[in-house]
């Protein structure tokens, strides 16, 4: 009998476990998709970071390490150790944060 009276607490432990993971796996689902109406700017996400992003310029990939500074529609602006680079954002490859 105390087998079956630690399996029922296990396994009730087990749902109310399970239903409090689905629950808050739809709250941040529904979460995410109220993000998705919002137009956040990359900037706001990457606020005082050090990224790297890597994008093609021409026939050449390259690399620049900063803060994301600013950004609109078109560009992203990197400021990094040797000044302040402009890149555009269809030419962006990654960017790793």
């Amino acid at each position: 009998m105390t087998q079956s009276l630690y399996t029922s607490s296990a396994e009730l432990y087990n749902k109310v476990l399970f239903s409090e993971t689905f629950r808050l796996l739809e709250e941040t689902l529904e979460n995410d998709k109220m993000d998705e109406n919002e137009k956040k700017p990359l900037s706001a996400f990457l606020k005082e970071a050090e990224v790297k992003i890597v994008w093609r310029e021409e026939e050449k990939t390259k690399v620049g390490r900063g803060m994301i500074t600013n950004d609109d529609n078109n560009f992203v602006y990197l400021k990094g150790e040797k000044g302040t680079v402009i890149v555009n954002k269809k030419d962006i490859i990654a960017i790793k944060q």
